[in-house]
């Protein structure tokens, strides 16, 4: 993963930092694969078999900010099983966007964007999603 830019607040107080990352579980069968970010302040991907794994790093500093915080989503390629997408959607719950692929090969683009509570995108990065066997 490449690290992105970071956001911060005040004296390095408050960080917002999410990373470029690809989840890509190439394998056959029925696949999930997954981003999510965890009102906890964690980010997850989801393996193949479709558990969640991590956190694998935390995305707001102090992860008790979580909650004042809304993230946007768009997708390019494949379209989700699950989340929502073009819309501002509150981090007070853990937010998830995964797709699921039986017998095919499927890839999705996210572009994440993370906004302090009705103020302005203060960190976008791009993930990338696939599950299933390469073609």
């Amino acid at each position: 993963m490449a690290f992105f830019d970071s956001y911060k607040f005040g004296a390095g107080a408050l960080e917002v930092d999410i990373v470029n990352a690809t989840n890509d579980n190439a394998v056959s069968g029925t696949v999930y694969s997954g981003f999510r970010l965890h009102s906890n302040g964690g980010v997850y991907y989801q393996e193949a078999a479709g558990t969640w794994a991590g956190p694998i790093y935390n995305w707001v500093t102090p992860t008790t900010s979580a909650p004042n915080y809304e993230v946007f989503v768009s997708v390019t390629g494949d379209e989700l099983s699950t989340g929502t997408i073009d819309s501002w959607i509150a981090l007070t719950s853990t937010q998830s966007w995964n797709i699921l692929s039986v017998g095919v090969r499927k890839e999705a683009v996210l572009t994440v964007s993370i906004r302090p509570t009705g103020g302005s995108a203060i960190d976008t990065a791009t993930i990338t999603l696939g599950a299933g066997e390469a073609v």
